[in-house]
């Protein structure tokens, strides 16, 4: 089958959103949404409410919280994939023959049936103003995802996960589009804000979340085409980060620092076997903990009556290594080591403000 081909969809939507100001510090916002896929044939209606209340008299204290359904979009590779070329599988023998015929792998999308991409979002969030310029802030977010899109191999469903572009390793197979995924997602955040003179500030902040889902996600695939029998952790699922960076005065004149630094989990992955059968638990392990910190210094100057921030510094000051990549396959010579250096890198920037003001 030729790899050039043509898709194209139709999707529709409106909406329709009104505010409720019951007194002064209780603030509701209700709307309801409908989207429609000619191509998949749905029709989905997703409700929103936010709400927005100040318990105190002083108004230093903001409770939000809401509920919306949301649907995802369908994207055109998804419509595509049945048009793309079919691959051919051959399994060969400890003498390098053949076993049989390749094997192919064909992809469909049913007639009728599908259904949009549905997710059930929950927020809630408590800010409050300490001083004149410090704020703390804590959220919750909870995301449930049904209804997903995923190829499903009727004819092989209790096949391995595989990691190769083929599901179950080595067997052909014909797919057939399905909402059998799920994922779901919570985060938990806890953050402080000061804002100083001038454009002076500094942040902090913590998180701590979940991202699982019950197929097999492969970052460099299209589609995953693996459904797996529980929830295992999507390959971005960091359980813990810590983000600050500030930018602050230095005891000199129009010279300030900026840093910034990030502190997370490392991303999870698989382990496989040389035919890219998942072996064990999907994403069972991590890379190490990633550390980046980043240092400059900056100058205001004034040329010819426009202001620019002339900036020189350091990305990855203390060098840490946060590799890009692993080797998991099992029994290869370097199983389980990590591969790829950030280094540190040099960085110059030159930010441009306009026309200086007046003098005073």
């Amino acid at each position: 089958m030729p790899a050039l081909f043509q898709v194209s969809d139709v999707e529709y939507s409106s909406y329709l959103q009104d505010t409720w100001r019951v007194s002064h510090n209780l603030q509701f916002v209700l709307g309801i949404r409908d989207d429609r896929d000619r191509r998949i044939g749905a029709l989905a209606w997703s409700p929103r409410l936010t709400a927005s209340w100040s318990p105190f008299r002083s108004a230093r204290t903001r409770v939000t919280g809401g509920y919306a359904i949301t649907h995802d979009a369908v994207t055109m590779n998804l419509l595509g994939r049945p048009l793309d070329e079919t691959a051919f599988s051959t399994t060969y023998g400890a003498d390098g023959t053949p076993i049989g015929p390749a094997a192919p792998t064909t992809f469909a999308i049913p007639a009728s049936m599908l259904r949009l991409p549905r997710a059930s979002n929950w927020n809630a969030g408590v800010d409050r103003q300490i001083s004149a310029h410090l704020f703390v802030t804590a959220r919750y977010l909870r995301r449930h995802g049904t209804d997903g899109f995923v190829f499903v191999n009727p004819l092989a469903p209790d096949a391995p996960p595989s990691l190769l572009p083929l599901p179950g390793g080595a067997s052909g197979g014909a797919d057939l589009l399905t909402n059998l995924r799920r994922d779901d997602y919570d985060s938990a955040t806890l953050s402080l804000h000061q804002t100083f003179s001038g454009q002076f500030e500094w942040s902090a902040a913590y998180t701590h979340s979940r991202a699982i889902s019950n197929v097999l996600v492969d970052p460099n695939s299209p589609q995953p085409l693996d459904l797996l029998a529980g929830l295992v952790p999507l390959p971005w699922n960091v359980p813990d980060r810590v983000v600050a960076w500030a930018y602050l005065p230095l005891p000199w004149k129009n010279w300030a620092i900026s840093t910034l630094a990030d502190l997370r989990s490392g991303f999870p992955f698989p382990v496989r076997d040389q035919t890219g059968v998942v072996t064990g638990p999907v994403d069972s392990y991590r890379y190490p903990m990633n550390f980046d910190l980043n240092i400059a210094v900056e100058r205001m100057v004034t040329f010819h009556g426009y202001r620019f921030a002339l900036r020189g510094g350091v990305d990855n000051a203390t060098g840490s290594a946060n590799p890009t990549a692993v080797n998991n396959v099992i029994g290869a010579p370097q199983y389980l080591q990590f591969l790829g250096d950030e280094g540190r890198h040099f960085v110059v920037r030159i930010r441009f403000f306009g026309r200086a003001g007046s003098p005073h």
